[in-house]
């Protein structure tokens, strides 16, 4: 068998072969240290030693290439047991993160079942207060009621006592008065006889005296009865009219009653909706954002678990990289030390005869061998303990990022709760406080019905008052006219004696009658005489007299003057302007005195029942009178010169003092109307008035309204200019001067005009009434301020077929959008209403399917058509106002309003009136017996401003005729002009007021017939 031919290599020796080994270590592919080793061939001759060494060689190169194998199996294996367990840890922590997150979406829905559950609860509790508050406020307004009617009993009571107290007095007074009439007719008839006792016909005269006595005193008794029974019948009537008319008011309470109670339920129903809008949007905002957390936990939890998970696989590429690199590191040296070997015996062949050298090499070479197939075995060591040590922090690395994600998704389950709870809170807070107002406007409603059957009582006081005392004043005149009546059958008793006891004296003889006439005849000039004087000794105790002679003087010499210049001398010039002055006067006097005269003679001749002295004493007076006319004296106080000087006297008189009477002159040049003012107040009162008043005539109607001076001076103070002090008897006339004693700290009477300009008189007094009795001092303002201005800004405006007539509710929610309220933070039911407005001016919000909030642009655009009745002018104010749910109301400033509504008729027409009146009583509803329930005035008793917005909208002005169409959203005026309606469907069913119902059933509302005229009710916000 041929050998292979080999190639002498240059001899190494073991150590340098070992060197070569050494640095031949390198990177040879795990294939090809796998493959069978190819045997060494040694071409003889060899010595035993080698061939041995040969063979340990082949051996040696046998076992590292097995040993190879062993390595790279053994670091695949634990590859494998590492990448197991870290893929079982990444499914751990990914099991671990959707753990966290389920438990997460689990602790928000608890955080929002535990808030909804909570909001329940507290809506549940504040449902239940709501209810105890009004069944409450139900117990307080039967009590107020009742209440009410006590006082009133009461009242009646004490009047009736007052009246029959009055009854008794007068009663008394009259019977006190008749028998002292009697007394006297008894003395008048004692002294006559006894003036008579010894004259001859003493008996004819005491039996003419009583006789005449017996029938004076049978008639004054009669009187006196008649009329003490009289003035105790009529006070006994006025008491029982009294307590009539307290039991009939006392029954017709039961009205507000009714509507109070209704008002309470409606504005309980009300508080209750509102307050499971508030849940039920607390609870859909929990819902809406749990719901959207929960999404994202999910999606979190998926993506966090897929992304753990893919670690595995990044882990194990790492893995697998590193093991095929480090099997390839450890399988190059183990082959190049396996053929270094090989090819250590084929190279050194040559060397295989000598035993020494084979010796050496041995121990060499295989030492050699082993020390590096150590430090093959250490680089294999290392090798798995960086593999475990790489793993060992991928698996932290991967725990810590685990962590990490498992905290954060915890902390977001955890701080869910904290808006979560302060939403449950915000919700608590703002339910209480809705409870809270709807108690309190449940209160309001007790309190006004008090106010209001205060004022009932008050008023109707008051009138018992006034007729306590007319009463009181009928039965003092009517005993007084009954007293005079028998003051003057009295005095013609005395009269009628004194006729008959003279005749019977004269029939006694021609003497005692002639004597009687002389007697009289000097008693009459004695009495003219004494009436001259005194007549001219009052004339100059006054200083007008003087000044009237001053005035005479200077005429005189003002004649004499002329005279003198046209050449007469003075004495001359005197003489003749007396002599004619007193011709003239002559001729005056003997004009006058002898009118007189001739008038008392016509006197004494011509009436049959005069006594001889009373004839005498008036032929006595004529005689007077003639001698005085032609001797030219006291002419003066016949042509009534010194008239205006009695006056003046009387007047000084009056006021007792002459610098007082200047003033009044001052003031008043005309003494009849200085009379007429001093018959209503005194002097000094009367200037106060005249102070501020200059219109004497003004004045005097002034003084006849208020008779309490300072009272009036209140008044006039608040008259701030001309026009207003001369209609201040047009305000005391509508409201009276007590409503506006109450407001005149308040307000200026100057807004009273306009305010009375454009409302029903009666209605404006019940208006004014009402803000006074509630103290709304600043709402009355707002108010009279609001209409003043619509006059003089906006104006009023006839209504378009298309417009819409609204009332105060709806408008404040769109001038709260034109002062910068955002759509979005307006009250439930004021984005109602605006949906609802747009809606029925033919712009709906929705008309795309979804709802588009409207801007200011929007807003204004619709102010042309819309138009406000003057009292909404009024309500809504210059400045907008807007109250957030739970939160005070806020002045947003002056903001546009638009047109007011101008009416087609006089607000003090008849058909106006009528109106009013009938809105107070309105029909029963078609769908309610009229036998179960009484009618109840539209807007509540209490609701005259909500009467008046109503009329004006019935009575609106419409540009080329047309219905008018009113836009309410006030309950109490929705339902209850349903009674006129021409066709309605009746309530829907389900929950609400019956307003909300009816609103539900007529959407587009229902068309009303009032006394002739027709509208469009439409409801809004119910």
């Amino acid at each position: 068998m041929q050998q292979p031919a080999t190639v002498a290599p240059q001899a190494q020796s073991p150590a340098e072969a070992l060197l070569a080994l050494q640095g031949m270590a390198g990177n040879a592919a795990v294939s090809r240290m796998m493959s069978s080793p190819v045997p060494v061939t040694i071409a003889p001759p060899s010595s035993p030693e080698f061939l041995s060494l040969v063979a340990d060689i082949e051996a040696r190169r046998a076992a590292i290439l097995a040993h190879s194998t062993a390595q790279a199996d053994q670091i695949r294996a634990s590859a494998d047991t590492l990448k197991q367990r870290f893929r079982t840890t990444a499914d751990t922590k990914a099991m671990a993160v959707e753990q966290a997150h389920a438990a997460a979406l689990g602790v928000v829905q608890q955080h929002a079942s535990t808030a909804q559950a909570t909001i329940q609860s507290n809506l549940d509790a504040e449902l239940a207060r709501v209810d105890a508050a009004a069944e409450a406020e139900l117990q307080r307004l039967d009590q107020t009621i009742e209440d009410k009617r006590g006082t009133l009993a009461r009242h009646a009571e004490d009047k009736a006592t007052l009246a029959a107290t009055a009854g008794t007095e007068q009663a008394q007074r009259a019977t006190d008065g008749t028998a002292e009439r009697t007394a006297r007719a008894n003395e008048i008839a004692n002294a006559k006889i006894e003036r008579y006792r010894t004259h001859e016909q003493a008996g004819d005269i005491r039996d003419t005296v009583d006789s005449a006595k017996r029938d004076v005193i049978a008639e004054l008794n009669r009187t006196g009865t008649a009329v003490a029974t009289s003035v105790r019948t009529k006070s006994t009537e006025l008491g029982g009219h009294f307590r009539e008319e307290a039991a009939q008011t006392a029954r017709d309470f039961d009205q507000p009653r009714t509507d109070a109670r209704a008002q309470i339920l409606e504005n309980r129903d009300r508080t209750k909706d509102t307050l499971r809008e508030i849940a039920a949007n607390a609870t859909a905002r929990i819902t809406s954002e749990a719901n959207q957390l929960g999404t994202s936990l999910q999606e979190e939890s998926t993506r966090r678990a897929v992304e753990i998970r893919a670690q595995a696989a990044l882990f194990d590429s790492s893995i697998d990289e590193s093991v095929a690199a480090t099997i390839t590191q450890l399988a190059e040296p183990a082959e190049a030390l396996a053929n270094d070997l090989a090819g250590f015996a084929q190279d050194n062949q040559d060397a295989a005869c000598y035993p020494p050298f084979v010796d050496e090499a041995r121990a060499e070479l295989l030492a050699a061998a082993s020390e590096r197939e150590a430090q093959i075995d250490d680089l294999a060591t290392q090798f798995l303990g960086s593999l475990d040590q790489t793993t060992g922090d991928a698996e932290t690395t991967l725990n810590d990022h685990a962590e990490a994600l498992i905290s954060g998704v915890q902390q977001a389950g955890d701080d869910f709760g904290g808006p979560i709870n302060e939403i449950m809170q915000n919700t608590a807070q703002e339910m209480h406080d809705a409870a809270d107002e709807g108690a309190r406007s449940m209160a309001v409603v007790t309190d006004e019905v008090g106010r209001e059957l205060d004022r009932v009582v008050e008023d109707l006081d008051s009138r018992w008052d006034e007729r306590l005392s007319d009463h009181t004043r009928e039965l003092r005149e009517e005993v007084d006219n009954a007293l005079a009546d028998e003051d003057r059958a009295v005095q013609g008793f005395s009269d009628e004696i004194d006729v008959s006891v003279d005749r019977i004296v004269e029939e006694s003889g021609f003497f005692d009658s002639l004597w009687n006439f002389c007697a009289g005849l000097v008693e009459g000039i004695w009495n003219g005489l004494v009436g001259l004087l005194k007549g001219i000794w009052d004339a100059i105790k006054t200083p007008l007299f003087w000044i009237a002679v001053a005035v005479v003087v200077v005429i005189i010499a003002i004649a004499v003057i002329v005279l003198v210049i046209k050449g007469a001398a003075v004495l001359a010039a005197i003489g003749a302007v007396l002599a004619f002055v007193g011709k003239v006067l002559l001729v005056i006097g003997v004009i006058v005195g002898s009118i007189a005269a001739l008038y008392y003679l016509y006197l004494a001749i011509t009436r049959p029942d005069l006594t001889w002295r009373q004839r005498g004493e008036l032929v006595g007076r004529a005689i007077f009178e003639a001698a005085l006319a032609f001797a030219g004296t006291g002419i003066l106080a016949r042509l009534k010169v010194f008239a205006q000087v009695a006056k003046f006297r009387a007047l000084v008189t009056r006021v007792g003092s002459l610098a007082l009477a200047i003033r009044l002159v001052n003031k008043v040049p005309d003494l009849e109307k200085i009379a007429r003012l001093l018959v209503l107040a005194e002097a000094a009162n009367v200037l106060r008035v005249l102070d501020k008043v200059s219109d004497a005539e003004l004045a005097i109607v002034l003084l006849g309204k208020v008779r309490d001076i300072d009272e009036l001076l209140v008044l006039l103070d608040k008259c701030s200019d001309a026009s207003t002090l001369a209609r201040l008897p047009e305000l005391i006339d509508a409201f009276d001067q007590r409503l506006l004693l109450r407001v005149a700290a308040e307000i200026d009477f100057r807004d009273l005009l306009p305010f009375l300009d454009q409302q029903e008189t009666a209605a404006a007094r019940q208006i004014l009434t009402q803000y006074a009795d509630a103290g709304s001092w600043d709402r009355l303002r707002r108010f009279l301020r609001g209409m003043g201005q619509a006059a003089e800004t906006e104006g009023y405006a006839a209504a378009g077929a298309g417009d819409i007539i609204v009332d105060n509710q709806t408008l404040s929610a769109v001038r709260a959008m034109l002062g910068g309220v955002d759509y979005g933070t307006l009250q439930p039911i004021e984005q109602r209403m605006i949906q609802q407005l747009f809606a029925q001016l033919g712009q709906p919000l929705d008309a795309t399917g979804t709802l588009v909030p409207p801007n200011q642009p929007a807003i204004q655009g619709i102010m042309g058509r819309l138009r406000a009745p003057v009292t909404v002018m009024g309500e809504t104010g210059v400045n907008a106002v807007h109250k957030p749910l739970g939160a005070a109301a806020s002045d947003l400033g002056a903001v546009e309003r638009p047109a007011g509504l101008a009416v087609d008729i006089d607000r003090n027409s008849t058909a106006y009136r009528q109106v009013l009146t009938d809105l107070e009583s309105p029909p029963n509803r078609p769908w309610t017996p009229s036998s179960t329930t009484a009618p109840t005035p539209v807007g509540k008793a209490e609701g005259i401003r909500d009467r008046t917005v109503v009329a004006d909208a019935l009575f609106a002005q419409m540009e080329g005729g047309g219905v008018p169409r009113f836009m309410t959203a006030d309950g109490a005026v929705f339902e209850r002009l349903a009674g006129w309606a021409v066709s309605v469907n009746p309530p829907a069913a389900g929950t609400g007021t019956v307003a909300t119902r009816l609103a539900r059933a007529n959407p587009n509302g229902f068309e009303i017939l009032l006394n002739g005229r027709r509208m469009l009710v439409i409801p809004v916000g119910l």
